[in-house]
Parts: structure tokens; C-alpha cells; sequence
């Protein structure tokens, strides 16, 4: 099963996949993330010290997977990357061939505890989102941190998301704001109700709810899985405006109205 899969949107470059699989159809060894070379049409292994991602007392997958520059970065469950000691969130160094683990320099700790579903790069800043309690050894409060490239962990916000975070986007809004759109099971965010979508304004540090028209927050009636920010040409077919966000997920109704 593939949960994931990414590449850096250049023609002919590799395409990384993740999920819960342990080797091809031909028995090479992938160990749940991977890549497809679309020149030698083959399937391929991140290799470090060893194949992929492990753990003993569970079984390992990867829900996430990100390309930023020489690196791909893997979130989901798992305890060791490429043999490197590593939790649940980890990169691999294309150029070097090699698996690192994301440490927090002031406290030694590395990774998150908990499972990563759904990470978005912010320029160097990796943000992770799932059902994870601490970051870095840090406690969070709404399941959702972020690593900086100057290595540490960093809580987002200070208010509460009340459930698993399954997907997240960063997009140019307004200038100079960036917006974190956020999806998964939740009712609450921000102290304000937010029923399994919400946003996190960077400049002001807070998350609100996606208002609709009628200038209520109502969201969806059910978990949001998936979402897709796009900038469209104003002249489109549809005429849609040049902003949208696409989302999908199991729910019927979207601000009050219908939708499948």
C-alpha cells in the first residue's frame, strides 16, 4: 500500500513514494519508502547503513513524504531510518546517500513521539502534523510543530487542536502573510470551532477557521484527508479566481451546503 508520494515537479526526476510495504514485485528490499526512476524505469531503495525505515515492536510505515532541495523528507511510524536511530520523522541526503535523524540541539532529543501523518516545507522549516504529543522532547498542545534548519524543535502556537492533523499546505495568501492550511479530525481550533479544516496565519502566530460567505466557519461534516491549494488563472473555463483550496475527505456537507 502507497500512502505518499512526491517529487521536486522537474521532468524525468525521480518520484518518492512511501507506505506500508516491505520489498517490489520483483523481492528487492524497500522497506516502505522508495523512489521510481522514470529514465530506467526501475524501482529503487533509499539505502543508508540499511534499507528504508524499521521498528521492532510495531510495524513500520511511512504516511509522508517531502522533497526540499537534496532532501526527502519521511514522516510516519517508525524508530529507525536507514539504520540510524530516528523518531518517526527523518531526511535522507540524496547527495550523500545517507539517512539522518532531526535533532533539537538544546535538548538532545530527536524526532517526534507520536505518529506523523502529513509534513509542508516553509522555506528551510519542516512543519509536521499527525497525533503527536512532543517534538524534539518539547510537549505540544495541538499536533503540530515545526523543525528548523538551525536544529531545533519548535512548538506552533499556543492554542489547541482537538485531533489528529492528516494534511497540511503552505500557500502565499496575501502578502506578506503565509497560510498553513490544516485538515484532519477535528472540531476545534484555536479556541474557535473548526470542524476538520482551519488555517495558521504565520505573522500573527494563530489558527482560525475557513470562513464561508456567510462569514461563519462551519467547515465540513466530516474528517478532511486531503487537500490542494492551487493560484488558477483568473481567465480559466470556470472562472474561478486565481485562489483555491481543493479538499477531500469523508463528509457530505461543506458550510452548511452539500458536497460529495
Amino acid at each position: 500500500q502507497v500512502s505518499s508520494f512526491t517529487s521536486n515537479g522537474i521532468q524525468n526526476s525521480p518520484i518518492y513514494f512511501g507506505g506500508n510495504f516491505l520489498t517490489t514485485s520483483n523481492s528487492d528490499t524497500l522497506n516502505h519508502i522508495g523512489y521510481y526512476n522514470p529514465s530506467a524505469n526501475t524501482l529503487n531503495p533509499l539505502q543508508g547503513i540499511t534499507y528504508g525505515v524499521t521498528q521492532v515492536s510495531a510495524t513500520p510505515v511511512v504516511n509522508a513524504v517531502g522533497v526540499a532541495g537534496n532532501y526527502i523528507y519521511v514522516g510516519g511510524t517508525f524508530k529507525s531510518a536507514g539504520g540510524i536511530q530516528a523518531n518517526n520523522i527523518a531526511r535522507y541526503d540524496v547527495l550523500n546517500q545517507i539517512w539522518e535523524a532531526l535533532w533539537d540541539t538544546t535538548t538532545n532529543r530527536n524526532g517526534v513521539e507520536g505518529t506523523v501523518n502529513a509534513i509542508a516545507m516553509f522555506g528551510p522549516d519542516l512543519y509536521v502534523g499527525g497525533t503527536i504529543t512532543k517534538a524534539g522532547g518539547k510537549t505540544l498542545i495541538n499536533n503540530l510543530a515545526y523543525w528548523s534548519s538551525t536544529g531545533s524543535w519548535i512548538t506552533v502556537g499556543s492554542q489547541t487542536i482537538n485531533g489528529p492533523i492528516y494534511c497540511l499546505q503552505f500557500a502565499a495568501v496575501g502578502t506578506p502573510d503565509f497560510t498553513l492550511f490544516i485538515g484532519g479530525d477535528f472540531t476545534t481550533s484555536g479556541g474557535n470551532p473548526g470542524n476538520y479544516l482551519c488555517q495558521y496565519i504565520v505573522s500573527l502566530n494563530s489558527f482560525s477557521p475557513l470562513y464561508g460567505a456567510d462569514g461563519l466557519g462551519e467547515g465540513t461534516n466530516g474528517v478532511v484527508y486531503a487537500l490542494q491549494y492551487v493560484d488558477l488563472p483568473s481567465a480559466a473555463p470556470d472562472n474561478p479566481g486565481t485562489k483555491k483550496l481543493y479538499f477531500g475527505g469523508v463528509f457530505s456537507t461543506v458550510d452548511i451546503g452539500s458536497a460529495t
